[in-house]
């Protein structure tokens, strides 16, 4: 139980103050400009999830500078598969969490209406941002696979809320035959 409540504290919790303040930011804008309920919820909403991204891969302060600090990989997958051959699985469990991370992305550029194209473009551009910036401040590697599993991340998150959409107008119209 402690090993989880200090991965909690020292993973989570940073995104979660970041995430609290855009939240309420946003929030205080769109009433002050009265929008829609909707509207209010998806600006809140995607300012928390922003919040919460920016407090997990740039200002983590449970980030360790070391072997993996700074520096460039632009080979793809070159330590996915260096770090399989040695059975090293935390690897693979952060490839996977890279693509999660991403997941509400794609999800959000969904319900806003863009074209997977340009939701693509977008999640790339943002992880791309992410990556620069984690390299200039020396709080990580500049890294393809980071950029390829991220827009990965916003691609099937995007997907997932186009097939929710089109199983939920499916039901919507069995209803009123």
């Amino acid at each position: 139980m402690a090993r989880v409540l200090n991965f909690l504290i020292n993973q989570i919790m940073p995104g979660v103050i970041p995430a609290v303040v855009l939240a309420i930011i946003a929030l205080i804008v769109c009433l002050a400009r009265k929008a829609p309920r909707a509207k209010t919820v998806y600006w809140t909403l995607l300012a928390a999830y922003a919040g919460f991204v920016i407090g997990e891969t740039i200002l983590n302060p449970s980030f360790v500078p070391g072997e993996y600090s700074s520096g460039v990989n632009l080979v793809p997958f070159r330590d996915l598969i260096y770090y399989t051959r040695r059975r090293l699985s935390w690897y693979f469990w952060q490839a996977l969490l890279n693509i999660v991370l991403f997941l509400p992305y794609g999800v959000f550029l969904k319900i806003g209406r863009r074209k997977l194209w340009v939701s693509a473009l977008i999640g790339f551009g943002s992880s791309l941002l992410i990556e620069a910036v984690e390299y200039i401040t020396n709080r990580g590697v500049f890294d393809v696979d980071d950029l390829i599993l991220n827009t990965l991340g916003v691609v099937i998150g995007y997907l997932l809320a186009a097939l929710f959409f089109r199983i939920r107008r499916g039901k919507a119209e069995q209803e009123h035959i």
